[in-house]
């Protein structure tokens, strides 16, 4: 069925026409020459395209042909090429005043650039293709309405901040990432549960910070360092399974996590940084082996620690267990 839109081009130039379901940027170009004086503007390519349906504004920033369907009943865009080549999902300035609830990103993009849907507050749905690679840098950042982020197994990377404070994200998968930015999923409040991939084998700073509502966390054999402030602020997360893997816990990087009660550190960890565990106030059990350093006030705040197992003499160690009310060397 055919509706009005008007078009807008990044010179100025505004016009009225009638468009159909499914209808190309090229059939669009077409039109705009056949029945328009803005011959220039249609001539050259459309990389700055505005759809709009009454007084809610739709935008096209990409610059590659694309085609275009819009439905009215709940504003949906899908883009899709014709034909599919290799493409760049770009950066779309605007998207806080959209309201854009889906996204369907097409089949052959490889990446989805920095911050190409930041701030769409009103997305819910994002879907992707195995032919998607990378998520740049704060690309769904403050997407606050976004439930789930199924990324697929194609997808090797995901950039800083990529996330950052979705907060209605409750379900995340990662199958077979090989590198997480910073931040990248700080501030998801909503997320209750998660399995980090065997392909990971670093955990960066302030990834999972203030995931307040994370309960279950699994951590592959495969990781060798767990960074600054990474789980920093997750007051829900039940219990701390730290692999054998793992040589590094960094600075704050379970900071607060006070619901944990147990928490056992394998003797391949070399260095806790200062105030890791400080305020996991529910700790009843914790078990250090004779790691070589560990950092000032590491373990401050752990009030219910009842029992504490010791590999190494305690000599030295005041500093970071002053709280815990008793041990015992093994």
């Amino acid at each position: 069925m055919a509706m009005k839109i008007c078009v807008e081009f990044m010179s100025g130039n505004v016009c009225t026409m009638e468009v159909w379901p499914e209808m190309k940027i090229r059939e669009l170009k077409e039109k705009l020459k056949a029945s328009h004086r803005f011959e220039d503007d249609a001539t050259r390519r459309l990389t700055a395209v505005e759809l709009f349906l009454g007084g809610r504004k739709l935008h096209d920033w990409f610059d590659v042909e694309r085609a275009v369907s819009v439905t009215t009943e709940n504003v949906q865009v899908v883009f899709s090429l014709d034909p599919p080549v290799e493409c760049v999902c770009k950066s779309a300035p605007g998207c806080e005043d959209r309201i854009l609830f889906d996204v369907r990103i097409p089949e052959g993009t490889t990446r989805i650039e920095a911050t190409a849907f930041r701030n769409c507050r009103h997305l819910v749905r994002v879907a992707t293709h195995e032919s998607l690679l990378e998520i740049g840098d704060v690309a769904f950042e403050n997407c606050s309405a976004l439930l789930a982020m199924n990324v697929p197994e194609s997808v090797r990377k995901i950039g800083w901040g990529a996330c950052k404070g979705c907060s209605s994200l409750t379900d995340l998968k990662l199958p077979k990432l090989t590198e997480m930015g910073h931040e990248a999923f700080a501030g998801c409040s909503s997320l209750t549960s998660l399995a980090i991939p065997e392909s990971l084998t670093e955990i960066r700073t302030y990834a999972f910070y203030n995931c307040r509502s994370l309960r279950n966390l699994t951590l592959p054999e495969s990781l060798t360092e767990i960074q600054a402030a990474a789980f920093s602020g997750c007051t829900s997360l039940r219990s701390l399974r730290i692999p054998n893997s793992v040589t590094k816990i960094g600075s704050e990087a379970f900071r607060g996590c006070r619901s944990s009660t147990s928490l056992a550190i394998p003797g391949s960890v070399t260095e806790i940084g200062y105030c890791a565990f400080e305020g996991c106030s529910a700790l009843e059990r914790l078990t250090l082996p004779n790691s070589t350093k560990i950092g000032r006030g590491a373990f401050d705040g752990c009030r219910s620690a009842i029992k504490l197992q010791l590999q190494f003499s305690p000599a030295g160690c005041d500093f970071c267990c002053m709280f815990l009310l008793k041990w015992e060397r093994l």
